[in-house]
């Protein structure tokens, strides 16, 4: 849907509208921009709209995204519809930069094609993403770094993760390489099957976390094991 933005019966209203928006919002007609509100003012770091207005919004992105800037614009005049989201680097008028997710959408001004664009800021939405991979990171060193064999089972008896200490003592493939499943009781064990009264087997059933010491001959030592369910 294309809109108008031009001197006529409301205009002033939806003027006034745009301005008090919280969204980011700016016009390009041509390679000029020729609107912008106070919101996205504050994207561009600028102080009034003198400092932007003119000049084009591939100014404010890095050269390597400037051609793939310019082709999404021609395209949303072209076919006449919004284009779908995407991701940009700006550079602020000071330098520093921020990381927006822009939308583009046709429009007409002064009777004439051009472009409104719409700015999300991405910054709190890359600093929680970091925070999770940070955790993630984090967890995986925790995981790996403790000396007593850990693994996950799925409730057909695949080892689905395992630390660095189970890989080692029970010999198993790497798991994200492996075609085959890579059965616990096989590696546990040495059987082709869970072994019959299995208590970590059980608490799968039970919901019961099972604590336990066995001797295993196929790893030719004793060992404790606690089982603990875990429901996904």
């Amino acid at each position: 849907m294309a809109y108008k933005l031009e001197k006529r019966k409301g205009f002033d209203r939806y003027q006034q509208l745009v301005e008090q928006s919280p969204v980011a919002i700016c016009i390009q007609h041509g390679d000029k921009i020729v609107f912008i509100n106070a919101a996205g003012l504050k994207f561009f770091g600028a102080k009034n709209q003198e400092q932007i207005i003119g000049r084009s919004i591939t100014e404010f992105v890095g050269l390597n995204y400037r051609q793939f800037l310019d082709r999404q614009f021609q395209e949303v005049i072209e076919e006449g519809k919004a284009s779908a989201p995407f991701e940009e680097k700006l550079i602020q008028m000071d330098g520093n930069e921020l990381y927006v997710e822009m939308e583009a959408t046709p429009f007409h001004y002064n009777g004439k094609s051009a472009v409104q664009i719409v700015f999300r800021d991405l910054t709190i939405r890359n600093e929680i993403r970091e925070l999770l991979f940070q955790s993630k990171h984090d967890w995986a060193d925790t995981f790996n770094n403790i000396t007593d064999m850990i693994t996950v089972h799925d409730k057909d008896f695949n080892i689905i993760h395992a630390n660095k200490a189970a890989k080692k003592i029970l010999n198993l493939p790497l798991l994200e390489e492996s075609i085959k499943k890579v059965k616990c009781f096989k590696y546990y064990h040495g059987t082709g099957g869970p072994p019959e009264g299995c208590p970590s087997c059980d608490c799968l059933k039970t919901g019961i976390p099972a604590n336990f010491e066995i001797y295993e001959p196929h790893l030719n030592m004793f060992i404790e094991i606690r089982a603990m369910p875990r429901f996904d």
